[in-house]
C-alpha cells in the first residue's frame, strides 16, 4: 500500500517538502534552528526504528493476520453482492 514511499523519486520528493517545511518553521520565527534539527534527528530515529523493528513483532504479525482476515471477509461479500 505504501510502496511510492519507498520510490527513489518519490523519497526525494518527500525530503524536499520536509525541508522546505523546517525552513518555514524557522522563517516564521516559531521555531529555533536547534528545535527543528532535534525535531528531524529524532523523527528519522523513529522511522527507522519502526521500519526496521516493528514488522519483526509477533504483536504485529497477529494483529496483521486479523486485519487481513477481515479484509478478505468484508471483499467476498462484497463481491457476493455485486453477481
Amino acid at each position: 500500500m505504501y510502496n511510492f514511499l519507498l520510490k527513489k523519486r518519490s523519497r526525494i520528493f518527500w525530503i524536499i517538502i520536509a525541508i522546505f517545511v523546517g525552513l518555514s518553521r524557522i522563517w516564521a520565527g516559531v521555531h529555533y534552528p536547534a528545535d527543528v534539527i532535534v525535531g528531524a534527528a529524532i523523527s528519522i530515529l523513529v522511522a527507522v526504528f519502526v521500519y526496521k523493528v516493528v514488522p519483526k513483532l509477533n504483536v504485529v504479525r497477529k494483529l496483521i493476520a486479523i486485519y487481513e482476515k477481515g479484509e478478505q471477509t468484508v471483499l467476498n461479500k462484497s463481491r457476493s453482492k455485486e453477481n
